[in-house]
């Protein structure tokens, strides 16, 4: 009887011994899947970062070489603005050539003398009334343009 329970209970460890190592290699297959599957997410996941990564990356190097280039456009405005100011300056210097007499520096040096003696007020209004005889300039040479467009556009 004894060999028998002995016998019985070898037996009934190595059919568990065998039931337990197959639940292992189960378990393992299982988490082996699960590995797989979570390492595919993750890849996933990384190219879709790379991809938004890659694509603000594209946007900034556009934006970067838009404004590079609108840079150089503006500089080449600004040098021929420079150029024309320039020119109009050598010209009014070659105009004014020897006309600029001395009684009208005098009356120049009258002006700024009595424009510096005003109250900030006074010189307040002067100003404000330059201001509003270059607007009316303004307007005028608008509806100059605007009669040359109408007759033009009626042609």
């Amino acid at each position: 009887m004894k060999k028998t329970i002995g016998t019985t209970i070898l037996a009934t460890t190595l059919v568990l011994g065998l039931f337990a190592t197959e639940v292992t290699v189960t378990n393992d297959e299982q988490e082996t899947q699960t590995v797989e599957v979570e390492l595919q997410e993750e890849e996933m996941e990384t190219t879709e970062k790379q991809n938004i990564f890659q694509k603000i990356g594209k946007f900034f190097k556009n934006a970067f070489s838009d404004m590079k280039e609108s840079a150089k456009a503006q500089h080449d405005v600004d040098k021929a603005n420079f150029e024309a100011v320039k020119a109009e300056s050598k010209a009014n210097f070659e105009e004014n050539r020897f006309h600029n007499s001395f009684e009208r520096a005098k009356e120049m040096g009258k002006q700024s003398w009595e424009d510096a003696k005003m109250s900030p007020s006074e010189r307040a209004e002067k100003m404000q009334e330059e201001r509003e005889a270059q607007i009316k300039a303004a307007e005028e040479r608008k509806a100059a343009a605007e009669e040359r467009y109408e007759k033009a556009k009626k042609k």
